[in-house]
């Protein structure tokens, strides 16, 4: 029995706050059982000395309790018990289909909206007991069998079953009573285990969902990890050969000594620049695994740093025109997503476009942090690119679970907007 009522299972049903449900409830057997009593006043064999509104009273106490009965199932149901029961006191009113259906309410959410399941176990019982213990009390004490003595006299029918009249409608009172509780019991213990298996289905699926995300994120790790040692083959294979150039040019200081120390020069200078930029690289890949480089490197660049960007642009002939407000709270990965679709943009710009100049702008919300670049220009012809540009940027983007922009204005030149949330949920 406890195992079919659910005693011994973890899951606590959540408790619901009075909502319209309830008090529809309310009203609707409330004005079922005040008419039907009206309509019945007339066909009482017995005349009705109580004042009207005592069985009004008694109506409305049954209905009005209701209203909490999915909040504290288990109270509710006792308190309806006693109503029905206390009613043999005003028994024009416990007849009623409608009264009795405020008791079968109240024993169904027993059933089914319960948190501690024991303790409505051993108050349905309890109530299931009373119930017979009442029906027996009213045949051997009180005036119950006497009715019933009158009432099969009174009809003169004779016997057609195999039991006696009386025998037989004490056994259907019996049989009326327990397919009352216990139906009421079974209809609200099947309430209790479907809502319990939607909610470990809807827990399963939050497992699968998060297991998928670890999974996903486990194979976006080895994919960086997987590039950041292909980025350091190729690199570290670039920059033997530029040292190796840098051997050869030093074999003619002799003949030329000012053009091979100039190119020297340059090439140190451009080894130092890849094997710094290398570092950064792998740092950056290998950061989603925890794993840390031993060797310095370089701070990732933020959106403090774009000046240096724009007048890095300026030198090539393009020039960028900033307008931010302060980031220097936004996090640093977000900064540095913003930093590179600036710099990939721009970089855009100065290869595909005719645009010499271009803007960009930096907002923030509540929630969220935005980057625009905008510029004025037309695509130069030939030069539509690989596409993988926008791709990283979009990426990117959705690494953060942001928005993407990117596309022609329909003023002329072109736009690239995304924006991030600040606090690590979708958009």
């Amino acid at each position: 029995m406890t195992t079919w009522f659910g005693t011994e299972e973890d899951y606590i049903r959540p408790r619901p706050e009075l909502g319209v449900i309830d008090l529809w409830t309310v009203v609707i057997l409330w004005c079922f059982a005040a008419v039907q009593f009206e309509l019945n006043r007339p066909l009482y064999s017995i005349e009705i000395t109580r004042p009207w509104w005592q069985h009004h009273l008694l109506i409305a106490l049954g209905a009005i309790v209701l209203a909490w009965r999915r909040r504290f199932p288990v109270p509710v149901a006792i308190i309806e018990f006693a109503l029905l029961i206390g009613s043999s006191l005003i028994p024009e009113v416990g007849v009623l289909l409608g009264f009795q259906a405020m008791c079968f309410f109240a024993l169904y959410s027993c059933a089914a909206w319960s948190r501690d399941r024991s303790v409505a176990l051993v108050a349905l019982g309890a109530i299931l007991l009373l119930m017979f213990g009442w029906l027996a009390w009213d045949l051997a004490i009180g005036s119950g069998l006497d009715r019933l003595v009158d009432a099969v006299t009174a009809s003169k029918l004779p016997n057609r079953g195999i039991l006696p009249t009386i025998v037989s409608s004490v056994l259907m009172n019996y049989l009326i009573s327990a397919v009352y509780i216990i139906g009421a019991v079974i209809l609200g213990r099947n309430n209790w285990w479907q809502a319990r298996n939607k909610a470990l289905l809807v827990k399963q699926a939050t497992t699968i969902t998060a297991q998928a995300d670890a999974l996903r994120n486990q194979a976006v790790t080895d994919e960086r990890l997987r590039i950041a040692r292909e980025l350091h083959d190729v690199v570290a294979h670039h920059v033997s050969v530029m040292g190796v150039q840098a051997g050869a040019a030093r074999t003619v200081l002799a003949k030329d000594p000012a053009l091979a120390a100039e190119a020297l020069a340059n090439v140190e200078t451009s080894s130092r620049a890849a094997v710094t930029e290398m570092r950064s690289l792998l740092g950056t890949l290998r950061g989603a695994s925890g794993e840390e480089e031993n060797t310095d490197r370089a701070p990732e660049p933020t959106l403090g740093e774009l000046d240096g960007l724009a007048a890095s642009f300026a030198e090539t002939g393009l020039q960028v025109g900033i307008t931010a407000v302060d980031t220097s709270d936004v996090p640093l990965p977000i900064q540095l997503s913003l930093f590179r679709v600036v710099q990939e943009s721009l970089n855009n710009v100065e290869k595909h476009s005719t645009a010499r100049s271009a803007r960009v702008t930096i907002r923030r919300g509540s929630n969220w942090v935005e980057a625009e670049i905008l510029d004025d220009g037309r695509p130069k012809p030939g030069t539509s690119g690989s596409g993988l540009g926008q791709l990283g940027i979009r990426e990117r983007v959705a690494s953060h679970c942001g928005t993407a922009e990117i596309g022609p204005r329909v003023t002329g030149g072109y736009r690239v907007r995304v924006r991030l949330p600040l606090r690590g949920g979708a958009l």
